[in-house]
């Protein structure tokens, strides 16, 4: 049985070179090794790191996040990811952490109980002065309104095409630049609800340099789901860090990459 994140990737894929020794009697460096402790995939020495536990690519930018934002309970794991976030963020440009600390202020008013866009100007009628939807509670119907807004107006890279009418599913792998057909619909609804359970009723605490390592966990992120992205490392240079694009979650390349705490996140960054 493959890998999990292999058996998504493109082949035109670039990876990096996280190669198992040369003596190893395992035959290929994408061959599964285990299972993540969190969501149970299996997992290739390419897309898992194990530093207390085994933990595939999808998950790490997640457990950082939820770290970084001061989530209780997490297992040590959860520390150790978050130093990695935070080594990756150092490199990020400055707009991109000044907009991720936009985005943990809207999250922590959020989890206290202010309304999404508390504060703002009021507008001069009821749709203007409706705040959106909370991300936290209401993920779902966020994600909804931009993507009415935006298809009315594009198509873009991966073509609305792949979205119901509704807004209640999108494509989990999204069509490619060679005619790829999109597949793998994932349910909105769905994603919001993991996002209410996992955050419902907890305070968020974030803890210092929250921005920072939240910005190395998206970039991680977009670099698992973005084909074209290469993995991101200790190892990268600071220019390669801050070319990489951050874009809506329903527009990468495999959105079924993105755990629901990195949709919620990137939801808010791109608005």
């Amino acid at each position: 049985m493959p890998c999990y994140l292999c058996a998504y990737q493109s082949p035109k894929r670039p990876y990096s070179r996280k190669a198992l020794p040369a003596d190893s009697p395992v035959p290929s460096t994408y061959a599964p090794l285990g299972t993540c402790w969190r969501c149970s995939v299996l997992v290739c020495s390419e897309h898992a790191y194990r530093y207390g536990a085994l933990e595939c690519a999808i998950c790490q930018p997640a457990l950082a996040t939820e770290a970084a934002l001061g989530v209780p309970d997490l297992p040590p794991d959860g520390a150790a990811m978050f130093e990695v976030s935070r080594k990756i963020g150092e490199r990020a440009s400055g707009e991109q952490i000044a907009r991720v600390e936009s985005v943990i202020a809207r999250l922590s008013g959020e989890a206290a109980g202010a309304p999404s866009g508390a504060g703002g100007e009021a507008g001069f009628s009821a749709e203007a002065s409706a705040p959106p939807p909370d991300l936290l509670g209401d993920l779902a119907g966020a994600i909804r309104s931009r993507i009415g807004a935006e298809a009315d107006g594009r198509r873009g890279r991966v073509g609305f095409d792949a979205i119901d009418d509704e807004g209640s599913f999108v494509a989990g792998v999204n069509a490619g630049e060679e005619g790829r057909p999109a597949t793998s619909a994932l349910s909105v609804d769905a994603i919001g609800a993991a996002v209410a359970i996992a955050f419902g009723g907890r305070d968020l605490r974030p803890i210092p340099d929250a921005a920072v390592a939240v910005s190395g966990a998206l970039l991680m992120a977009m670099s698992t789901a973005e084909e074209q992205v290469p993995p991101l490392g200790l190892e990268v240079p600071a220019r390669l860090v801050e070319e990489v694009p951050i874009r809506a979650p329903w527009e990468v390349s495999h959105p079924l990459l993105l755990d629901p705490v990195i949709w919620m996140v990137s939801t808010a960054y791109t608005e």
